[in-house]
């Protein structure tokens, strides 16, 4: 028997492996995939130091409304703006400073008086703590207070004419 030529010399065999395009397509995909996990994490640590922010500046907060509450602390009749350290004045940590200082406090402090009781006022003392030139970095708080001086002059002047 007489063997048939073929019209390639080589034998046919099939070769194992990938094509360049299921290479390219597999970069491609790996590379899109990366993109978007590094984007999350930038937005993770992002949010996370704006949510430390916020804490930081609630605390702030806080203590300068403990120190109103407890008279450490003295606000005048209207509006007031100043570095949270300066604020604070002695209250104020030393190694809290440089936060402190990168802080704007700005209070507006107004009297109230209370229907049907001529006698009583009410300080609303409306405090707005920035940490930064956006929105979200700033917070805003309202704390009432009795008004102490008025009516202690009340009281004195109740008691002088019994």
């Amino acid at each position: 028997m007489e063997e048939k030529k073929t019209r390639c010399s080589r034998p046919i065999r099939k070769e194992r492996g990938f094509t360049l395009i299921e290479i390219m397509i597999a970069i491609f995909l790996l590379a899109s995939s990366l993109t978007i996990l590094l984007g999350l994490q930038s937005a993770v640590v992002s949010r996370a130091i704006n949510d430390q922010s916020r804490a930081q500046g609630m605390l702030v907060a806080r203590r300068i409304l403990a120190g109103i509450e407890t008279g450490d602390i003295k606000v005048p009749e209207g509006q007031t703006s100043q570095s949270a350290r300066d604020q604070l004045g002695p209250l104020a940590r030393p190694e809290d400073s440089e936060t402190l200082q990168n802080m704007t406090v700005n209070l507006l402090s107004e009297v109230w008086e209370v229907p049907n009781f001529e006698k009583f006022k009410i300080r609303k003392i409306t405090l707005n703590l920035v940490w930064g030139p956006s929105p979200e970095q700033q917070t805003g708080i309202y704390y009432f207070l009795p008004d102490n001086e008025e009516r202690d002059e009340n009281l004195d002047e109740e008691e002088e004419e019994e």
